[in-house]
């Protein structure tokens, strides 16, 4: 895998590791937290077959690139950006296609050093345009949500990586149909082997503020998102390019069924749980979440636990499921100390691990 240096980091030289396939109209590939560019195979297979000339490289701190404790800042990163665009003499109709986190980059690049040499972008679950909750801001996400997420990686980082996997996947609801099991490891895999500093510290860029690199991209902008989004929610993401008109050329595909990504940053009204009143029993069918035990509700979870808050229903502490794929032993999260876990962690148990107290109704604490 082919590399070049962006800098360095006291004796060591920075390098991102890339990589550069087919011939024709060039399209870079940025991949999201805490992933690396083989997340892009499926993507990449098909448009090698449509023609395409695929560029794909690990942001730095993840993947095989290196991973240095400085660098975690969207500057730096279109700076990295810029670098490999440069290295490969990529300079006439370039697409950048970024996801999740990689729509960061690819906002910031364009904001930064314009759009010479790109003719179009494309946005995948996007960031921008600012995730904060502040005075000017109001339909941002409260601080304190970012540093729980923060908390929790500190306290056990690979924890925190299955919550967030199951999550990002949405795997409730795609294993085994869409995802397998295998995938959901290997990707595992990739997130235990990025580097811990980068981890941590690429959170604070998830605030980061995009309004200002927005009116300047003067290309065409596809921004693919979808209602089961977990992670970045619609409304206070690619909702707000479309409806605030932040992008000149901007095209929204949403989906109403499908999910570009994953879980995270829905801790507010469209938060569910269940309803006091309603009898929880354990299932073992395939359709054994059922939401009309649910009731919607307007809560909010507990400040130590921001991110993960299940949408579904949970059983008692005392009680046993199998899970949709008969997954034995597999408790309800239930709290321990400060933590609300699955005995085994099981990819299939239908509440993820908590990195925190999550809000959960009475008769599950």
């Amino acid at each position: 895998m082919p590399s070049i240096r962006v800098g360095t980091e006291n004796s060591a030289d920075i390098e991102l590791h890339y990589k550069d396939h087919g011939a024709g109209k060039p399209i870079v590939l940025i991949h999201g937290y805490p992933l690396d560019a083989n997340s892009w195979e499926r993507q990449e297979r098909a448009l090698l077959a449509a023609g395409y000339r695929c560029i794909s490289y690990d942001r730095r701190g993840f993947g095989h690139s290196s991973q240095p404790s400085t660098g975690y800042d969207y500057d730096t990163f279109a700076a990295d950006l810029k670098a490999l665009l440069d290295h490969l003499a990529l300079d006439q109709d370039v697409v950048l296609a970024g996801f999740s986190m990689g729509t960061g980059e690819v906002t910031r690049y364009l904001g930064t050093y314009g759009s010479v040499g790109v003719s179009k972008a494309v946005l995948i679950g996007s960031i921008p345009p600012y995730l904060l909750q502040t005075d000017d801001n109001p339909k941002g996400v409260p601080k304190d949500v970012f540093e729980g997420i923060k908390q929790a990686i500190v306290a056990d980082r690979y924890a925190f990586f299955d919550a967030f996997l199951a999550n990002l996947y949405n795997t409730n609801v795609s294993m085994p149909e869409k995802l397998s099991e295998a995938a959901l490891r290997a990707s595992s895999q990739v997130a235990y082997g990025s580097g811990p500093y980068a981890t941590y510290a690429c959170i604070d860029t998830w605030v980061t503020d995009f309004r200002g690199d927005l009116p300047k991209i003067d290309i065409p902008v596809l921004a693919v998102h979808a209602t089961a989004d977990r992670v970045v929610p619609f409304e206070v993401t690619t909702a707000r390019l479309r409806d605030e008109r932040l992008i000149a050329d901007l095209t929204v595909s949403r989906s109403p069924t499908a999910h570009t990504t994953s879980v995270g940053l829905t801790r507010t009204r469209s938060t569910r749980r269940c309803s006091r009143s309603s009898a929880v029993k354990p299932r073992t069918d395939a359709k054994w979440r059922q939401r009309d035990t649910c009731e919607p509700t307007n809560a909010i979870s507990d400040r130590a636990c921001p991110l993960f808050t299940s949408r579904i229903c949970m059983n008692k502490p005392d009680e046993k499921e199998t899970g949709n794929a008969g997954t034995p032993g597999c408790h309800r999260p239930r709290r321990q100390g400060s933590r609300c876990f699955c005995a085994r962690r099981a990819s299939r148990c239908d509440a993820h691990p908590c990195p925190g107290r999550a809000r959960l109704p009475l008769e599950c604490r």
